[in-house]
């Protein structure tokens, strides 16, 4: 199976940009408090957050897709590999902001510089008031899923960024149908599979019944991942599944982050660099090899997940039991030299609970899944 650099390096880009953005609102210096100008608006780019994650789903749409594409396996194999992928690290992710909820509150309430403090105040309410609802959707991970009516914050309690991990799982569980419709010889299935798509899309978006916080319900954000789908069928060698990928992102594309699309574009011709679908002149290959080749980025992608489930725990736990050894009298000046440390020691976090956590048991999800794999197999002698 081809692995590309470029990918892994986008997703080291992304995870960090969520946990720029999250240091600055947790540090105060968020671009509310500049007049307008190069730094207010640098700032806001960096609080946009949610365009990273928008780039991770694309991601997400073309990789499923590209191990599908390279791996012949049941569903019950593929499952277990991406459960056992996903689930370790966001269940200790889980737990760790839990336990220190005490200290999240010290860090993210009780300083004014700190954004949004009121609603952080009123999610951590709403968690105790409801915490065996909250707690059984996280377990499944379908927490994304349930609309604001339904459980107020459910997106977002206990730990905020893995909204997007339920949104992954929620599409993890359909893909293998989905994308065998989407890549159906027949053009039939594979234009009105996309049809029904678009028109459930179209209905969440449009529809003013319910609400989410975050795009962590599937259709609200399954353009994202049909954009990264349509990109690798691009890649294919059937010129029918290449076009139909092209309309597909782009039917897609009045849905989507437009800066998100932009990222990814950027960084799919880099993709088809690599798969030696085109040659660029030497100055833009050298401008790829900083950006999406080079070994740092790589190495801190393949910690992406670590990195974006972490930082928040870590930021409580490091601000948390300062400002309780402080008594509450931290400043803003030391909150900020706290942040710029616990931003740093992320890497070597990342890389400790990657060795030790995430490649081990997406190892014991592969041994698992050839096991069962192998067990027809057996049982027919």
């Amino acid at each position: 199976m081809k692995h590309y650099r470029s990918i892994e390096s986008l997703r080291a880009w992304m995870a960090w940009w969520v946990v720029l953005g999250h240091a600055l609102h947790l540090s105060g210096w968020t671009y509310r408090v500049f007049d307008p100008g190069v730094l207010h608006y640098g700032l806001r780019l960096l609080e946009r957050g949610s365009t990273a994650v928008n780039t991770f789903i694309i991601v997400s749409g073309f990789v499923i897709l590209h191990l599908m594409l390279s791996r012949a396996e049941g569903y019950k194999e593929y499952i277990i590999r991406r459960a056992m992928r996903i689930f370790p690290i966001f269940l200790i992710a889980l737990a760790l902001a839990i336990v220190l909820q005490p200290l999240y509150l010290e860090a993210y309430t009780e300083y004014s510089w700190v954004h949004a403090r009121e609603m952080r105040l009123d999610r951590v309410a709403q968690e105790e008031a409801h915490f065996f609802e909250h707690m059984f959707l996280h377990l499944t991970m379908l927490h994304g899923a349930v609309p604001e009516e339904v459980l107020k914050y459910s997106s977002g309690t206990f730990l905020a960024p893995a909204w997007s991990l339920s949104l992954e799982w929620q599409f993890y569980m359909i893909a293998p149908f989905l994308l065998a419709a989407l890549m159906s010889e027949r053009a039939l299935v594979r234009y009105g599979v996309a049809a029904i798509c678009l028109a459930l899309i179209a209905a969440f978006h449009w529809q003013t019944v319910y609400s989410w916080a975050y795009p962590s319900m599937l259709f609200l954000s399954l353009p994202h991942f049909f954009v990264g789908i349509g990109g690798r069928m691009f890649l294919t060698d059937d010129k029918k599944l290449q076009i139909f990928g092209v309309i597909l992102a782009a039917v897609s594309l009045p849905f989507t982050d437009y800066l998100a699309i932009i990222i990814w574009a950027f960084f799919f011709v880099i993709v088809l660099e690599e798969s030696d679908r085109i040659s660029v002149p030497r100055p833009l290959k050298a401008l790829f090899g900083l950006v999406a080749w080079n070994k740092l980025a790589v190495y801190l992608g393949k910690m992406s997940y670590s990195t974006y489930l972490l930082h928040i725990p870590l930021f409580s736990l490091v601000l948390g039991l300062t400002g309780y050894w402080l008594q509450g009298e931290m400043s803003q000046q030391t909150a900020t030299i706290l942040v710029l440390i616990s931003t740093l020691a992320m890497i070597p976090l990342s890389h400790i609970t990657y060795a030790s956590i995430e490649a081990p048991f997406s190892r014991m999800g592969g041994r698992i899944a050839k096991r069962y794999a192998a067990v027809p197999a057996s049982s027919s002698h």
